[in-house]
């Protein structure tokens, strides 16, 4: 187990379904405010790994990330 929490963009604000954790198509790095259906937007995110946590043995690890999408 690897303790993780994701970010958005290059900021320090956790992604979250709640409040300033969410993203509006404002808030989108290509396309801002295009939430026509008319074009394609982008929205990166950025995941740490804490340090404060053991070192677990080398190897692959994996998770699945849910996420909504509003029309």
């Amino acid at each position: 187990y690897l303790a993780y929490d994701i970010f958005k963009s290059a900021g320090t604000t956790r992604w979250g379904s709640v409040g300033a954790a969410r993203r509006a198509s404002t808030d989108a790095e290509v396309n801002p405010g295009n939430g026509l259906g008319t074009g394609s937007q982008v929205f990166n995110y950025n995941a740490k790994i804490y340090s404060d946590q053991n070192t677990p043995p080398a190897g692959t690890y994996q998770d699945s990330v849910v996420l909504d999408v509003g029309f």
